[in-house]
C-alpha cells in the first residue's frame, strides 16, 4: 500500500501521474470510510498514526485535539454552505457587501457547461469545495482541453470528508467556479492572508507569497510581529510588509467568524482593495506540526469549546 507521502510525489511528478495518485489516494479514503465508517474510531486511529499519541475527546487540550472534537461535535447545517466556494458567496454578499467577492462569471456542475468562448482571455477554475484544486488560466486560447477536462474530472471525484473526516465537506457541492484572475502587471497573483480567528475573535495572520511560484509563509500576530509556530512559517518576514489595509481585514474577520468556536477567514489584497477567499474550519485537517507543543496548547487554549456547540 502507498502511504501518504508516496502518493504526494506522484501527484508532484506530471499531469498523468496527478491523475492515478489522485485516484489512488481517493480510491484509498472511500475504502477507510468502508472499513471505518464511525467518525469517532477513525479519528482515533488517523490521530494515533499522525501524532503518535492518543486523542483525548473527552476533555481535549491541545489545538489540534480540539479541532478533532469539533469534526465530531460542532455540526450545523450552514458549514455546508460557508465551506462551498459557490453557495457562500450570498452569504459574504449579506454579511460584508459585494464589493468583497471577487468577481465570478458562474458555477458550474461539468467541464462540458463552462462557457469558454464567453470567458475573458484570463481567469481562474475553483473546485467549489476543495483544497488547492484551481486552475490559472492565462491564455483561454493555449487550453489543452482534453487534460484539463480529465484533470478537473479527477478533482471532482475526490471525497474530501473521507480524507479527514471534516464534516463541513460531508456530500458537499463539486461544482466548478470561475473568477477573475487577480494579477499584477507583472503577472504576480496576491499574497494570501489568512486569519485566524478563535470564537469571534481575530488573533493571528499567515500570509502566504509566490503560491504560483515557490511559496512563502510567515506568520504574525495583531501587532505585525513574526511569531515561529510551525516550521513551514519562514523565519525571514521582512519581505512582508503590513497592509495598508490590516485594520479592515480584522474587521472583515471579525464580523464573518462571530459565532463561530474556530475558523480561519482567507482573504486577499489587491490594488489596495481587500477580497474574501474563503472559510476554512480544519486548518491542515486538525494536524498542524507546531515547532514546538507549548504553542499547540497555547493555541488550544484560545479555542474555548462550549457544550452549546455540541449539535
Amino acid at each position: 500500500m502507498f502511504n501518504k507521502e508516496t502518493i504526494k510525489k506522484i501527484i508532484r511528478s506530471n499531469f498523468y501521474s496527478e491523475i492515478i495518485g489522485i485516484k489512488l489516494y481517493n480510491k484509498i479514503n472511500k475504502l477507510n470510510l468502508k472499513i471505518t465508517p464511525d467518525d469517532k474510531k477513525f479519528l482515533k486511529k488517523q490521530y494515533k498514526k499522525k501524532t503518535g499519541k492518543e486523542l483525548d475527546l473527552d476533555n481535549p487540550k491541545l489545538f489540534n485535539e480540539k479541532i478533532q472534537w469539533l469534526k465530531l461535535n460542532y455540526r450545523p447545517e450552514f458549514l455546508h454552505q460557508l465551506a462551498d466556494k459557490c453557495q457562500v458567496r450570498n452569504y459574504i454578499e449579506r454579511q460584508v457587501g459585494k464589493k468583497y467577492l471577487i468577481p465570478s462569471y458562474g458555477c458550474f456542475k461539468t467541464y462540458e457547461e463552462i462557457p469558454f468562448a464567453s470567458l475573458p482571455n484570463k481567469f481562474i477554475i475553483k473546485l467549489a469545495n476543495g483544497s488547492g484544486q484551481n486552475k490559472i488560466i492565462w491564455d483561454k486560447n493555449k487550453i489543452n482541453h482534453k487534460k484539463l477536462k480529465k484533470r478537473i474530472k479527477t478533482w471532482q471525484e475526490i471525497d474530501h470528508y473521507a480524507i479527514g473526516r471534516e464534516w463541513a465537506y460531508k456530500h458537499a457541492s463539486n461544482a466548478l467556479i470561475i473568477e477573475d484572475l487577480l494579477h499584477d502587471s507583472k503577472g504576480n497573483v496576491p499574497k494570501d492572508y489568512k486569519v485566524m480567528c478563535f470564537n469571534g475573535e481575530p488573533r493571528y495572520i499567515a500570509v502566504y507569497a509566490e503560491r504560483d511560484k515557490e511559496l512563502k509563509r510567515v506568520i504574525f500576530n495583531l501587532s505585525w510581529e513574526p511569531l515561529y509556530i510551525t516550521s513551514e512559517y519562514q523565519k525571514n518576514p521582512d519581505k512582508f510588509m503590513k497592509p495598508k489595509n490590516l485594520d479592515e481585514m480584522l474587521w472583515l474577520a471579525k464580523k464573518l467568524s462571530q459565532g463561530l468556536p474556530f475558523v480561519r477567514i482567507d482573504l486577499y489584497e489587491h490594488n489596495d482593495k481587500i477580497y474574501f477567499g474563503e472559510f476554512t474550519f480544519y486548518p491542515k485537517g486538525g494536524y498542524m506540526e507546531f515547532e514546538d507543543e507549548e504553542i499547540n496548547q497555547l493555541l488550544g487554549n484560545r479555542l474555548i469549546i462550549y457544550q452549546d456547540h455540541i449539535e
